[in-house]
């Protein structure tokens, strides 16, 4: 589908033909009906009959596997066995939104806090009359959490990015220059903070990577999902999950995992395969990590917390049930049957509300 080499790859059956972009070795087609990329080490392409989001083109960035095998569906994050395939099992941050009610409370919030403010003396009499000023200033606070959440996912991905490119170049799978780029796309958003405080606790810390953010199928529970870093830490068998945090100064003290983060990594562990990206195949997980940590990477130093290793069996049982629970609601919209039906009063009740 795509020939010349990696910075002057043209499309040759697209239908946006002449409206490609590359960007970090990726291709980028805005003149589809959808995305189609390439990546520097792989020969297969993934392409969406659809127009891509924002997060699926950072998908593609900075996360190729995700790219090909992970899906977008109503019912949440998916994954297929194969590329191209149909989305067969949930991902694990998938099952774990199951009891997260949090979009919708901070919604509410939101609002909340914006009537509070007209509400308040000072403002009010701040504003006056000034519809406009009123409406702006309404959708700043109505949406800063969302701009927030954004601003803040995207520097994770670039930190991702970084670390996972620096991992590939100790195992000899990235070079020099790949690390290069990923650092100087830090550098470009003014977030080399982040890369230095990696740096420093890689090797204080003497991490040595096995695998890298690698795709991970559990067929006995039915689930996917990926994994940052499966390591060696002074001789012992880790898995890490990276959670880039801005520290502001210690304005808020270290920053700690959600809760979530325990079966998050519990479900990590216990897949019992992953992808070989390099081979295209499913491969095997015989190893059972002694360490399951959760690393803040801050723009001043990395925190890095311990949970319950894989001999408690409570977080990975709770995941289970997570993991039941989001098949049931699954199940139930795939049957189309609503959940609530209009109560028909019986013959002997007259009236709209069941007056006389």
């Amino acid at each position: 589908m795509f020939s010349g080499s990696p910075t002057t790859r043209t499309a040759t059956d697209c239908r946006g033909r002449g409206h490609h972009q590359v960007v970090g070795g990726v291709v980028v087609c805005n003149g589809c009906q959808g995305l189609s990329v390439r990546f520097r080490h792989m020969t297969t392409v993934s392409t969406l009959d659809r127009p891509a989001s924002a997060a699926e083109v950072k998908a593609a960035l900075y996360d190729p596997v995700l790219a090909m095998l992970a899906h977008a569906t109503p019912h949440g994050r998916m994954y297929s066995r194969t590329v191209g395939g149909a989305p067969v099992v949930p991902s694990i941050t998938n099952i774990l939104a199951v009891e997260d009610s949090g979009d919708v409370l901070r919604n509410w919030y939101g609002k909340q806090a914006v009537i509070e403010a007209w509400d308040h003396p000072r403002v009010s009499d701040a504003v006056g009359g000034n519809q406009r000023a009123r409406w702006a200033i309404e959708k700043v606070v109505k949406d800063a959490g969302a701009r927030r959440a954004e601003e803040a996912a995207e520097r994770g991905s670039r930190v991702h990015f970084y670390a996972e490119e620096k991992a590939r170049h100790q195992l000899g799978e990235a070079t020099t220059d790949d690390v290069r780029a990923a650092y100087d796309t830090l550098a470009a958003h003014g977030e080399t903070a982040w890369a230095v405080s990696l740096d420093e606790w890689w090797t204080a810390w003497q991490v040595t990577p096995i695998f890298p953010e690698a795709t991970l199928w559990n067929e006995v529970d039915g689930y996917a999902g990926t994994t940052d870093l499966y390591c060696s830490i002074n001789g012992v068998l880790a898995l890490i999950d990276y959670k880039s945090k801005l520290l502001q100064n210690g304005r808020f003290g270290p920053p700690t995992p959600k809760p979530q983060v325990e079966q998050q990594l519990h479900a990590a562990a216990f897949a019992t395969e992953r992808h070989v990206e390099s081979e295209h195949r499913w491969a095997p997980v015989s190893l059972r990590p002694h360490l399951l940590i959760a690393a803040m990477v801050t723009d001043n130093g990395v925190f890095p917390y311990t949970v319950a290793g894989i001999n408690d069996p409570r977080p990975f049982m709770k995941f289970q049930t997570l993991r039941q629970l989001w098949q049931d609601r699954y199940d139930e919209a795939m049957s189309g049957e609503p959940k609530f039906r209009p109560l028909v009063p019986p013959p002997s009740v007259r009236g709209p509300l069941g007056g006389r």
